[in-house]
């Protein structure tokens, strides 16, 4: 089986992000860049290719956290940008380029699911921007800031899936004005 990416300039931004993992401690699970994978003895099984691209699924394992849930190259590429292009960071919010996110507290989290209330996503469109608002859970940008900036320890892990957040994202830049208002 030969391993091939979806294209050269691809290949370089799992190098990137492979590095950034490296740097603060994710592990991860992906042979296929490592000195040691021999493309030569996994062709040796006349397999099909596998072509990486932006749908492969990359296992990533964060610094004192017990979330486990696998995510493509791609959403992992999404957080990490949003969490590295970072207009306004503190203990309740996050407002990147393209995305928002603000806390929800646990009095709220737990009159959702008291209530079972099952929120759906919102799409509003303001001065010709479209933003799509939704309740979020799990990987975060505002996870990766924390790793980033070192805010997290085992009481206090940086990915969970009990940390509830207002996303509120856009195709082009978020108005910061806007969203604060």
């Amino acid at each position: 089986m030969a391993v091939r990416f979806v294209s050269e300039e691809f290949k370089q931004e799992v190098i990137e992000l492979l590095k950034f993992f490296e740097k603060y401690g994710i592990d991860y699970d992906f042979e296929y860049l490592s000195d040691d994978y021999d493309d030569e003895v996994e062709n040796a099984d006349n397999e099909e290719d596998l072509i990486i691209d932006e749908n492969y699924v990359l296992p990533a394992w964060f610094p004192h956290s017990y979330y486990d849930a696998n995510h493509t190259i791609s959403d992992l590429l999404e957080v990490v940008y949003d969490a590295t292009k970072v207009v306004e960071f503190d203990e309740n919010k996050l407002i990147g380029k393209k995305v928002a996110l603000f806390c929800i507290d646990n009095q709220i989290q737990e009159l959702m699911h008291n209530f079972d209330l099952d929120i759906p996503t919102i799409k509003e469109s303001i001065d010709e921007q479209e933003y799509s608002i939704n309740i979020v859970n799990g990987l975060t940008s505002y996870g990766i800031k924390l790793i980033i900036d070192d805010l997290f320890d085992k009481h206090l892990p940086p990915v969970d899936d009990y940390d509830f957040f207002i996303e509120i994202s856009a195709e082009d830049t978020i108005d910061v004005n806007l969203i604060e208002s």
